[in-house]
């Protein structure tokens, strides 16, 4: 063989295995590539982007608007891109340890108990706004259990549909996912959406200091209170905020409502959210929805068990610009305001949770005078969106009329509305000049003055002499202090039945003109409020004496 043929053949052996190594390392990144999107629950086949649209008008938009003229500039929203989460079995099993040492710890002290009562303990909504906050709503579901043990991409929740998720590394959603909504982010920083006790019960376990703005699948352990209840179940309240957890320890007491901590993302999560996971005596998993494809337990754990797809609008606002629906860890714009100026262009905003293509939502913006100033329907392009929201804006002319206006939404027969104002307020209605009220007469109780006895359930009559106008105030006396206003008016008629928890003891009765708060009278004497062997019914009514 010459020496050109061996080094052909050497060059074509050369190609050959450069062509084998990079056909290795394609290999080798795709495979990577499907191990993580499959660890982070993403399913390649039934992906679930974070879709943001740009309706328009002009181009196919669904929105049908009463007047083409007044069409609107821009419009824009879409899907939120709800949060998940994950917890490797390293983490599950390490968590299960401590809730067994921390529970046989407080067996041993007599904390807990040795045996536990069968009957259930129903739970309440484990999620609740800051008082302050006037929203119509505040949360959305992400995810629920999941109830088929196979994966990956064999989804079943308790309802038999898919809105769970396991991965390929054989992790099946064991809670319910709640998540705040709109401005997840911004409601965290505020301490604005606060986890409670879904049912009374001892804290068997704590866990706090963890970092709190994670958006992806970090491995990182979460902030986290763990709940035991009287049946022996034990309820996981996970992701809170850092240093946001009860001052209460492990071994105390909290009833139903009482403050846990602030929603947050700590630990493997993508967004801020609460994981709640409920297990029963010795440790299996519940399903708090009670359902068809719920093999787990028959009968719902929720005192009132929310519909499957709770359709609702959570907010609407009025704004100067489109907001800004951030997806990691920064603060969400809302751009929202309340007074604008003629020629001014107003962003109307909607945010909902479980909103359904067939359930279209009718939009009215009202001027002060009742007038429709545009109306339009809008349908979502996909079958539903566990979160979503849809902005239009509109350019009002120079010569509109000012005053208050109002953003309405009509949904599901009910109708959610905002009030903006164009222009400068209208002055406010003069207050109507009171009139004068006559001197009242001499107060004289006549009815009861001294001696009777009554029993709890009886109803008492009072009569007293005068012409009293409306400012009177009649009043139960015990030590000489106001044990209880029964009325304030006099005119009304009104009948005071003795509550069935008096106690038995002496008490006076005392009328007063509440013009002049020394002028009163009393009853001369004591009269009994007490246990009879007997019970009677008195029909009388609070009333003046003619």
């Amino acid at each position: 063989m010459n020496r050109r043929a061996v080094n052909r053949r050497a060059v074509n052996r050369r190609a050959i295995n450069r062509r084998a190594i990079i056909l290795i390392i394609c290999l080798v990144v795709f495979n990577l590539m499907f191990v993580s999107a499959a660890i982070a629950g993403l399913n390649f086949w039934a992906a679930r982007p974070n879709r943001e649209f740009s309706p328009s008008p002009n181009e196919g938009d669904t929105a049908v608007y009463q007047f083409s003229h007044r069409q609107p500039q821009g419009s824009g929203g879409g899907e939120y891109f709800f949060p998940d989460d994950h917890m490797s079995d390293d983490q599950r099993q390490q968590i299960e340890n401590q809730l067994s040492t921390s529970v046989n710890q407080l067996q041993s002290e007599g904390v807990l108990p040795l045996e536990y009562t069968p009957q259930s303990v129903p739970f309440e909504w484990p999620v609740q706004a800051a008082p302050h906050l006037d929203d119509f709503g505040y949360h959305g579901i992400a995810n629920f259990v999941d109830h088929n043990p196979n994966y990956p991409y064999q989804r079943r929740d308790y309802a038999c549909g898919q809105r769970t998720y396991d991965t390929h590394s054989g992790y099946n959603h064991p809670g319910t996912d709640i998540f705040s909504w709109p401005f997840p982010w911004s409601r965290m920083d505020n301490d604005e959406i606060t986890v409670v006790a879904a049912a009374p019960g001892v804290i068997v376990l704590r866990e706090d200091g963890n970092y709190d703005r994670n958006c992806s699948f970090t491995g990182l352990p979460w902030n986290a209170i763990y709940i035991q209840h009287a049946d022996g179940s034990i309820s996981w309240y996970g992701h809170m905020k850092r240093d946001s957890l009860t001052p209460k320890q492990v071994g105390q007491w909290v009833d139903t409502g009482e403050y846990l901590g602030v929603m947050g993302s700590s630990g493997s999560s993508t967004g801020p959210h609460l994981h709640f996971e409920v297990h029963g005596l010795n440790g299996p998993t519940l399903d708090p929805f009670a359902g068809v494809c719920n093999e787990m337990n028959a009968n719902s754990l929720w005192s009132t068990q929310p519909e499957y797809y709770d359709t609702a609008v959570n907010k609407i606002t009025t704004g100067y610009a489109a907001p800004v629906i951030t997806e990691c860890a920064t603060a969400e714009q809302s751009h929202e305001a309340d007074s604008f100026n003629p020629g001014d262009t107003v962003y109307f905003t909607t945010y909902y949770r479980d909103q359904l293509d067939s359930q279209p939502s009718q939009y009215t913006i009202y001027q002060p005078n009742g007038a429709v100033y545009q109306s339009w329907q809008h349908n979502i392009p996909d079958p539903h969106y566990a979160a979503s929201w849809w902005w239009w804006s509109f350019d009002l002319s120079g010569n509109v009329p000012q005053g208050y206006w109002q953003f309405a939404v009509l949904l599901n027969n009910q109708t959610y509305t905002h009030t903006f104002l164009v222009g400068t307020p209208p002055p406010p209605t003069p207050a109507p000049i009171p009139t004068p009220l006559p001197t009242p007469e001499t107060i004289t109780v006549t009815i009861p003055n001294g001696g009777e006895q009554f029993t709890p359930g009886d109803v008492l009559s009072v009569t007293w002499q005068t012409v009293l106008t409306p400012a009177m105030q009649v009043d139960l006396l015990h030590n000489e202090q106001i044990s209880q206003t029964l009325t304030m008016t006099g005119h009304d008629l009104i009948t005071w039945t003795i509550p069935l928890s008096a106690s038995t003891t002496l008490y006076r009765i005392r009328v007063s003109n509440t013009l002049s708060p020394t002028q009163y009278d009393d009853s001369n004497g004591n009269f009994i409020i007490g246990i009879l062997d007997y019970h009677h019914y008195l029909p009388l009514i609070l009333k003046p004496t003619p």
